[in-house]
């Protein structure tokens, strides 16, 4: 080796075994103070939205179900599933899949528009929470929606910076 100008370590396993997981959900109720549990209504119907926007699935083969797709969209369907949330489930439950579009690092976001019990068709979209956050004009709240101000949108960008400066990979929700 002649020289070395950059050296790149993988500290998580995201490189060397594909592996993430979802250890976090902010939610608009508690952007500035510690994360909610995974269990509170707010981070259940985030991940869920987030799992209808997935493009990754289970793969069941008897008692082995492997998850397959991008290593995020695999922890967000692991994470749902731990947590009862199944995106075949809620297929079937009146949220069916009409369309989708990929992610695409160009348009950073995935989309899928997906049918929703009361409410008609709904687009569930995830990726760059700066991207998604530019577009919001409410914030879910607790069932509801309160307008999205620019104090919130700026408080959701600082967390977005705290966590990607800790290593963490973060991802918006929006529909």
């Amino acid at each position: 080796l002649g020289s070395t100008t950059v050296i790149l370590t993988d500290k998580t396993g995201t490189l060397t075994e594909g592996e993430m997981s979802v250890a976090r959900i902010w939610t608009c109720r508690n952007f500035t103070e510690e994360s909610e549990g995974m269990e509170h209504p707010d981070s259940h119907e985030a991940l869920q939205m987030a799992v209808l926007a997935s493009d990754a699935f289970f793969d069941v083969n008897g008692t082995t179900r492997v998850a397959h797709g991008r290593p995020m969209e695999r922890a967000l369907i692991r994470a749902g599933s731990d947590r009862g949330i199944m995106q075949d489930e809620l297929f079937e439950m009146g949220h069916a899949r009409r369309a989708f579009l990929q992610f695409e690092p160009m348009r950073r976001y995935a989309a899928s528009v997906n049918e929703h019990p009361g409410d008609g068709m709904r687009v569930y979209l995830t990726g760059a929470p700066e991207v998604l956050l530019r577009a919001s004009t409410h914030c879910a709240v607790a069932g509801g929606a309160r307008a999205m101000d620019e104090e919130t949108r700026r408080a959701f960008l600082r967390r977005q910076e705290e966590e990607s400066s800790a290593g963490h990979a973060v991802m918006g929700v929006a529909y």
